[in-house]
């Protein structure tokens, strides 16, 4: 009886260790993305369940009660830099990331300050740092395995989007990069060299400009580059904040000054693969100002 005890013993930790050495494909895969918008790297680490001709939304994922965002432990969501979320300020740092589902066009999503849950059950409230209503849509398309995508619309603001089965969760997002870009514009003119100062300004006037802040800024960042150097990029540039300003006459005088300077230069490669759009964006001012625009 004793032998057979021992020989029962050995099998049972022979069959553990099988168990153990047995790998097989995850029903819910870890998944992660990352992107930068701006200066803001953004970074969300989840696992991804999948459908499976299971009834999600009510049923195997209730309404009104906090949900992992994901599978298996909890989805988190760093941040590089502060960031705005839907009005929220939060700090930059790691979180865990929760839904609250509801019926209706809104969910909640929760940051909450302890990243290391490993069940859903080990979730406090209590250290919940924000409570965010954000969008939600059902669409006709179901999207078999829950996954997250971040989008940016301009260098200062984008979205976060989950989508799992016909639900699309969005959470809309702002970053701060406008004076952190022109602290780098002022950094890097104070150690260039002068040759190389029209370049840094025009640049930096074409940011300005494309996220409509600042423009008083890019104005000046234009003009000293135009000073600096004739060419048709920055002289470009100084035509399209001066349509910005709804100057529409001085824009059409510093596009013809960027056409003429591209002409002038065989090897100005800018021009050579802009010049239809730079025609028909004058060609349009051109109509503004006949039309009384200005």
């Amino acid at each position: 009886m004793k032998a057979y005890f021992i020989v029962l013993t050995l099998l049972l930790i022979h069959q553990a260790s099988l168990a153990q050495d047995l790998h097989l494909p995850a029903n819910s895969p870890a998944a992660s993305v990352s992107y930068t918008v701006g200066y803001t790297e953004i970074g969300i680490k989840y696992s991804s369940p999948a459908v499976r001709d299971r009834e999600i939304w009510g049923r195997l994922v209730p309404y009104d009660k906090v949900w992992s965002a994901g599978a298996n432990e909890a989805t988190t969501v760093s941040f590089s830099t502060d960031i705005n979320i839907e009005g929220t300020i939060l700090g930059k740092g790691t979180y865990s990331f929760f839904l609250v589902p509801q019926q209706g066009d809104e969910w909640i999503a929760v940051f909450n300050s302890e990243m290391r849950l490993r069940d859903i059950r080990d979730y406090d409230k209590a250290k919940d740092v924000a409570r965010i209503h954000v969008p939600v849509k059902y669409v006709n398309v179901k999207q078999e395995r829950l996954t997250y995508e971040i989008v940016d619309q301009n260098p200062e603001q984008g979205y976060i989007r989950m989508a799992w089965d016909k639900a699309r969760v969005y959470l809309r997002f702002r970053v701060n990069v406008v004076e952190e870009a022109m602290e780098q514009v002022d950094a890097a003119l104070e150690h260039a060299r002068q040759d190389q100062k029209w370049m840094i300004l025009a640049r930096g006037a074409e940011f300005l400009l494309e996220t409509g802040k600042q423009i008083g800024q890019a104005m000046d960042w234009a003009d000293e580059s135009s000073d600096l150097k004739q060419a048709c990029y920055n002289w470009w540039i100084r035509a399209r904040v001066l349509a910005k300003k709804e100057m529409f006459i001085e824009a059409i005088e510093s596009g013809k000054k960027a056409i003429e300077y591209g002409k002038m230069e065989p090897a100005d490669s800018y021009y050579k693969l802009n010049e239809p759009q730079i025609r028909k964006q004058m060609e349009s001012w051109v109509q503004l100002v006949n039309s009384g625009g200005d």
